[in-house]
């Protein structure tokens, strides 16, 4: 619920209230490797990144201060393709990163993407089966 006061706005114009239509997705947590297995079989362009591997979606918490190297204790992930939209509004093909807990979603337009399980759960319910 908007917590906005009412106002009138020039030309008589009032902001109304819209409540976001509810939509169906698909989606799977990625948790280890057998979902991180299911997650690219049915994901085209999601790739897996071991633990303790080069890759340039690490942290920098990731990163040993006095080498430079991946540590062996980063955690594994997954890249998926989502697109990037630049400072000039141009949408760029390019990676996000899935960490464990993390869902990737298809939404409603066939869209891929990553939502982080707290996000996911605030924003989905789960549809029964039919």
């Amino acid at each position: 619920m908007s917590t906005r006061p009412a106002v009138s706005l020039p030309g008589g114009v009032t902001p109304q209230t819209w409540r976001k239509k509810p939509v169906d997705v698909q989606a799977i947590q990625f948790r280890d490797w057998g979902s991180a297995l299911a997650i690219m079989a049915w994901a085209p362009g999601v790739f897996y990144v071991p633990r303790g591997a080069e890759h340039g979606l690490r942290y920098p918490s990731e990163f040993d201060r006095s080498r430079g190297d991946v540590l062996d204790t980063a955690p594994a992930y997954l890249a998926v393709p989502d697109m990037t939209v630049t400072s000039t509004g141009a949408a760029v093909p390019g990676y996000t990163r899935a960490d464990h807990g993390d869902y990737i979603v298809f939404d409603d337009e066939g869209t891929l993407r990553r939502v982080p399980q707290k996000h996911f759960h605030e924003a989905y319910d789960k549809v029964p089966a039919s």
